[in-house]
């Protein structure tokens, strides 16, 4: 993990020391090519032996978001580039993936960068302009395929009061926009952000992610889980590892200092339905100061 940490700490570093344009960060991918593939190989390889001995529902969870994030989006991305150097049009997202795991790894692990992490968690205020950065006419891979993420915030303000936290709602939204895109059957995946209750003084967001589904994607779920909520205990997929589902009901109960999970379910902080033959999965999260 550390040696996952560090290559990509170097690619960071390196795209920091020069513009912030697709000029720069292409002479740095290209000069960096061969970590994209020792990187890879270590992924594959991370937690295999830990979790043999220790199967914690916390070490699952973090070697989950270690190895996924946005780490599965980056590494596609960053191959694209590889075998398309011509094509620069998506390389600024390659510099917030590889930001955003940077501190998805260092919130799952507080001692893999003692200063960095410290630097995470003081006070500093991250507002909505910083995902209308990354995600407004993204692209993302769930896949090899990729989706467009069709973003809407319709509220501007403070959102977390530090990088820790904003990592952790990072952890929330990667989960749930890894799932959509891997299902998405029109490869498209809707995000929207929504102000709670919607008067004047806003006291929480709602985070809703809707992707179309397969006739056949939907009859197998719904057979399986009649009650889409029960996909956030975990242990359940269609594909995946069962486990981001209970990393998003984790941490938003937390959020909230909430302590029974099936009540703040029932309360509405997160939850999933169907709407026509669309999944549509929500959850909320407290604004800053609210």
């Amino acid at each position: 993990m550390s040696r996952t940490y560090q290559r990509l700490q170097s690619v960071f570093e390196a795209m920091l020391q020069g513009t912030h344009d697709p000029t720069h960060f292409c002479r740095v991918l290209s000069e960096h090519a061969h970590q994209r593939g020792l990187i890879l190989a270590d992924t594959k390889q991370l937690g295999i032996a830990t979790l043999k001995t220790n199967q914690s529902l916390h070490l699952t969870q973090v070697v989950h978001d270690i190895r996924g994030g946005a780490l599965l989006s980056l590494l596609i991305r960053w191959e694209m580039f590889t075998l398309l150097p011509e094509e620069t049009s998506g390389l600024s997202a390659v510099f917030f993936l590889i930001r955003d795991h940077l501190k998805i790894m260092r919130n799952c692990v507080a001692d893999l960068d003692t200063k960095r992490f410290a630097d995470d968690s003081a006070r500093r205020d991250h507002g909505t302009d910083l995902l209308l950065e990354k995600w407004t006419s993204a692209d993302f891979y769930g896949s090899s395929i990729p989706v467009q993420i069709k973003f809407d915030c319709t509220y501007e303000g403070t959102l977390c009061e530090s990088c820790l936290e904003f990592s952790t709602l990072d952890r929330i939204i990667y989960n749930l926009l890894n799932n959509a895109a891997r299902h998405a059957n029109d490869r498209v995946v809707q995000f929207h952000v929504l102000p709670m209750p919607r008067q004047e003084t806003v006291e929480n967001l709602r985070f809703v992610f809707a992707n179309q589904v397969s006739a056949e994607h939907a009859a197998r779920l719904t057979t399986a889980v009649p009650d889409l909520g029960q996909l956030f205990g975990g242990g359940f997929t269609t594909g995946g590892h069962g486990v981001g589902m209970s990393i998003v009901a984790d941490f938003c109960t937390q959020a909230f200092g909430i302590y029974n999970g099936e009540q703040a379910r029932k309360d509405g902080y997160y939850g999933a339905q169907w709407i026509g033959n669309n999944f549509v999965a929500w959850f909320h999260w407290p604004v800053a100061g609210a």
